[in-house]
């Protein structure tokens, strides 16, 4: 009865798109918390890897060793690849926001 009673007070207030919006909205709510997800674990993932590098380590690949510089410089590009994702995220987000269509009428909720 809850439920029939919602969705007669969701129609009340919004007679075109009632439930549907909600549920819209609710679904672009998850894929925004879904991408910022990713985003976090991205980053967990660099400063795991950051943190690893940091314990010293007696162990060689193929006899090579690598230059602080060179793993400064992986640091940097994997910050610089957060960054952009962060931003890339951040601008779907709003662009989902601002220009939400509903798909039954056609317009821009």
């Amino acid at each position: 009865m809850r439920t029939i009673m919602f969705q007669s007070d969701a129609r009340a207030n919004d007679p075109v798109g009632g439930c549907y919006r909600i549920i819209c909205e609710l679904h672009r709510q998850i894929e925004c918390s879904k991408a910022e997800l990713e985003l976090v674990l991205h980053q967990l993932a660099i400063c795991r890897a950051y943190a690893a590098r940091q314990q010293p380590h007696d162990v060689k690949v193929e006899e090579t060793t690598v230059s602080d510089s060179a793993i400064g410089s992986k640091e940097v590009a994997d910050l610089d690849t957060f960054y952009n994702f962060h931003e890339l995220v951040q601008e779907q987000c709003a662009h989902v926001q601002e220009h939400h269509v509903d798909t039954w009428s056609g317009e821009v909720i």
